[in-house]
């Protein structure tokens, strides 16, 4: 693939692509991020290998390419600071700057390959992480796990979490998980949480609801209880 243009029009198709998981998911780098990340990988590529003749400068531009979409990686990560989800979106992003450099190159059979896998791990190895965290995972006999999910207002997020995080901790329970979820319509931020607690504790799960679906802010806030299949 020897057209600059081709080379950019496929960047932009495959960082577009591996973005639209992460808008169907919600995610805070969707579509344009990834396409944006991409695009820009290639342009700098092709810009280094046009103007300059010497055969390491675009291994250099490649190398400070992966810096500064880190940048962009830890931005991702420190807004979801307790998001496990913000460390995929981050990765994801990596992996479009790497695909667009590929693009950027010209090596269009690799860039297409690393997209595909880049797409199966989102959408094959999630559903079978939690497959082998439900069948292997070993929980003590009296523990019980409660799965909470409250919609708040996009900036009211961090209150309502710090708020969830210490009636979690007053009553001495553990958080497995947390997710959050954006719907920028709604302007509305799902907080989902997985919850271990060393005893039966439905009361105290019960008064947390109940003081959160309290606030303004809070749309919606309920729970249950998760059923171990062990």
């Amino acid at each position: 693939m020897n057209y600059p243009e081709l080379r950019i029009l496929l960047a932009f198709l495959l960082g577009a692509l591996i973005g639209t998981e992460r808008q169907l998911r919600h995610k805070m780098a969707g579509m344009r991020t990834n396409a944006l990340v991409s695009v820009g990988a290639a342009l700098f590529v092709i810009l280094s290998v046009n103007i300059t003749v010497d055969q390491s400068s675009p291994a250099r531009v490649v190398a400070q390419i992966a810096s500064g979409i880190g940048f962009l990686g830890a931005g991702v990560i420190m807004k979801d600071s307790f998001n496990i989800t913000g460390l995929n979106t981050a990765a994801t992003i990596w992996c479009s700057g790497a695909v667009g450099a590929l693009c950027g190159v010209g090596f269009w059979y690799e860039a297409i390959l690393g997209s595909g896998f880049v797409l199966l791990s989102h959408l094959l190895l999630r559903p079978l992480g939690k497959k082998v965290v439900n069948k292997y995972s070993t929980y003590e006999p009296g523990d019980h796990r409660y799965s909470l999910k409250v919609s708040c207002a996009m900036t009211a997020e961090d209150r309502i979490r710090d708020i969830l995080l210490n009636h979690i901790a007053n009553f001495k329970m553990r958080i497995l998980n947390m997710t959050l979820e954006y719907d920028k319509v709604k302007k509305e931020s799902l907080i989902s949480m997985e919850i271990l607690s060393e005893r039966a504790n439905n009361s105290d799960i019960m008064k947390i609801i109940q003081q959160i679906n309290e606030d303004n802010d809070v749309s919606s806030a309920f729970w249950e209880v998760e059923v171990d299949n062990h």
